[in-house]
């Protein structure tokens, strides 16, 4: 096999790097610790060591500089130098391209670090500290530079902006093919214009009602939605069983009551229903985690998002998120939920996905142990469901109010709820 092919190299981005700087000599600031070594092909590194001896490097500069070190054919001619400048659109990504040649070299070095520890352990193994001294110098060597992700420079704020347009034009194209789901509520009461057109990376939405009003069965219909249309989220469920939640999902989309799902004679008609669901685009991981703390939580998201792609979370429900007995230090109860709304928000970002996150309401219709809840989300809907002093049953309609809103206008919106369906849905 060829040696190319054993090691990490990034061809591409060492063209551009140098492509950007014969285009804009300007440039060569914003590069300022990329080294010749740092690329993998002589005809670049040839070039780069030529850039580096004239004040202001272009095309003519730079081949009349490897022409008088005799290089310039073996680094391509100018032909090849004017295909680098015509290869590149702008300069201004020129510290982005530097910055791939020069994680590329890195991984380079640690392919070639087990030989050459290799190598001190069997030549000076008779003085175990100064092998290890050795192997903690060639290790040392080699540690790339930390990039602190929290500072964004000016300069770098400019190119990281564009990059931002790009990529978003590049996703309403996609979109209006029709490649790109959005994450939106499947009702036009809440999705209508000026109200939530979607749900954003990093955002986390509140969902608040008292007890029996709804709120699992608004993430259910939330996330069956996204799962048809290609979607694929974690749905945290606290309370309710898999059983359970199995059981409310084929009573929505069969005829089936809860009384009939329960006797299991009904195999045959939920074989349809079966292969209905198995068409979806996308799907649902339900994760049914009683006692788990927001740590444990997070953990698991992470873990799993590293593995295969998460679309959105579900958290069903805030207040039975755990204690964490594990911090050394002591909270009392409106600060540890404090402390959980904080990891469920940056989950959300760390990830870069919205969390519809289900909230109880107290009797005086404020959200319980509310912390920092309502602070940290970005959309906190408020489900007002009536229901009957005598017979304790709840109303088939219910007030929708947007409390905060920081992804378009506070609104009153109304719903009805089908009761046997667990399905909510657009009063006609």
């Amino acid at each position: 096999m060829p040696k190319e092919r054993l090691v990490p190299q990034a061809t591409e981005a060492e063209q551009s790097v140098l492509g950007a700087i014969l285009m804009d000599p300007e440039a060569k600031i914003a590069i300022s610790d990329l080294a010749p070594a740092m690329f993998f092909r002589e005809q670049h590194r040839m070039i780069f060591e030529a850039i580096q001896a004239v004040d202001v490097p272009d095309v003519i500069t730079v081949s009349a500089e490897l022409k008088r070190r005799g290089t310039l054919q073996d680094a391509g001619g100018m032909s090849y130098l004017t295909l680098l400048l015509n290869n590149v659109p702008t300069s201004i990504h020129a510290k982005h391209y530097a910055q791939i040649v020069q994680r590329t070299y890195i991984l380079r070095q640690f392919v070639e670090l087990p030989a050459q520890i290799m190598g001190l352990i069997y030549s000076e193994a008779a003085d175990v500290d100064h092998v290890w001294c050795k192997i903690k110098q060639a290790v040392d060597a080699v540690q790339p530079r930390i990039q602190d992700d929290a500072v964004l420079e000016w300069e770098e704020s400019l190119s990281c902006y564009l990059d931002i347009q790009v990529e978003r034009q590049a996703e309403t194209e996609r979109r209006a093919a029709g490649e790109v789901m959005e994450i939106d509520f499947p009702w036009r009461a809440l999705s209508q214009a000026g109200r939530i057109k979607r749900l954003r990376p990093g955002v986390l939405a509140v969902i608040s009602a008292h007890t029996g009003a709804g709120k699992t069965a608004f993430a259910e219909c939330c996330t069956e939605h996204w799962a048809r249309r290609g979607l694929k989220s974690l749905f945290f469920h606290f309370e309710l069983s898999h059983e359970v939640m199995l059981d409310r999902r084929a009573a929505r989309h069969t005829d089936l009551s809860m009384d009939d799902l329960d006797n299991g004679v009904h195999i045959g008609r939920l074989g349809a229903f079966s292969d209905h669901l198995a068409k979806w685009a996308g799907n649902i991981t339900y994760i049914h985690c009683p006692g788990w703390t927001a740590s444990r939580l997070a953990a698991f998201a992470e873990k799993r998002a590293a593995r295969t792609k998460v679309d959105v979370i579900v958290i069903d429900y805030f207040q039975k998120i755990a204690y964490d007995h594990s911090n050394r230090f002591s909270l009392n109860s409106a600060q540890a939920r404090g402390q959980m709304v904080e990891q469920c928000k940056n989950l959300a970002e760390v990830l870069g996905v919205p969390i519809l996150l289900l909230s109880q309401l107290n009797r005086d219709g404020r959200i319980r142990d509310t912390g920092e809840l309502e602070e940290k989300a970005n959309l906190v809907i408020e489900i007002d469901r009536a229901r009957d002093a005598e017979t304790g049953e709840y109303a088939k309609v219910a007030k929708f109010t947007a409390m905060k809103n920081t992804l378009g206008r506070t609104f009153v919106a109304q719903m009805g709820f089908k009761g046997q369906r667990y399905q909510w849905a657009d009063l006609l």
